[in-house]
């Protein structure tokens, strides 16, 4: 094979790729099908495939030093040195509550609080445990947690069963339609009242007066209506006095009501 010339472009990279394109070079199919070659990686993907390797390496080395008294002490005090380290750091504290989360709620460590609770004498280190974790302030804080998420579980499930709110409760939400229902006497009859109640809000919405002001500025709308449903109201004498309104009210108070009830026309007396 000829010497490499890097001064021509021609690298040692260049030169694998031409031999492993050329037909006389190296196959194709015997390169892995399953993981890229090192020379298609991006800088990104060459650092994780590290970062892999790394790890796999650390877990091997942990499993054949899991007996060894050594290790492990030396393991727990490179631990406890880098907590002391980054105790300060909310993106590692944020990190490390969602890891033990996540672990806590696991079917492993459920296994594990069994296998623990099982052994002799450990059921009541775990319940003094729970008193040291009850009595501190972390403790109070999460019960306090769990308390405001029951109650709002609660509150939920209970509101999704209550009836609809009536219309008129709905409509008391209302700034508006509150005061004027406030503003309207009681012993006005319901429909007449819903109608007086609707032309003060109207009053205000085009500005004739204020909220403030409806106490006093809606009485002229109240009195209406009275005068609507009152029977003691104004009459004119030439209004209709019976569903046939042949007669007036002028007839009746001129003639009277003792006549036999024909529908003779009536002739004025002299």
């Amino acid at each position: 094979m000829s010497k490499v010339n890097a001064s021509d472009g021609t690298g040692t990279k260049e030169v694998l790729l031409k031999l492993c394109c050329r037909p006389g070079g190296i196959p194709q199919s015997r390169r892995p099908l399953t993981m890229p070659s090192r020379l298609d990686l991006t800088p990104e993907e060459k650092a994780e495939r590290r970062r892999q390797r790394q790890a796999a390496h650390q877990r091997a080395y942990a499993e054949r030093n899991r007996a060894n008294p050594e290790y492990l002490e030396r393991r727990a005090a490179h631990q406890r040195a880098y907590q002391e380290r980054k105790k300060d750091d909310p993106e590692y504290l944020a990190r490390r509550a969602e890891l033990t989360k996540k672990h806590n709620n696991s079917d492993a460590a459920r296994a594990a609080r069994k296998r623990y609770l099982e052994k002799e004498g450990n059921k009541e280190k775990a319940k003094q445990g729970q008193l040291r974790w009850k009595r501190s302030e972390r403790g109070r804080e999460a019960r306090k947690d769990q308390k405001r998420r029951y109650l709002e579980r609660i509150r939920a499930k209970a509101a999704a069963m209550l009836p609809p709110m009536p219309i008129k409760a709905r409509l008391l939400t209302n700034e508006l339609y509150a005061a004027a229902d406030a503003a309207v006497p009681r012993n006005l009859p319901e429909f007449a009242r819903d109608d007086v109640i609707a032309d003060i809000c109207l009053a205000v919405l085009s500005g004739e007066f204020t909220i403030n002001d409806i106490p006093k500025s809606a009485k002229p709308i109240i009195s209406k209506g009275w005068q609507a449903i009152s029977k003691f109201g104004h009459m004119s004498l030439d209004s209709p006095r019976f569903e046939d309104g042949k007669r007036t009210l002028h007839d009746t108070i001129s003639v009277g009501l003792w006549d036999d009830g024909s529908d003779e026309e009536v002739e004025a007396q002299p």
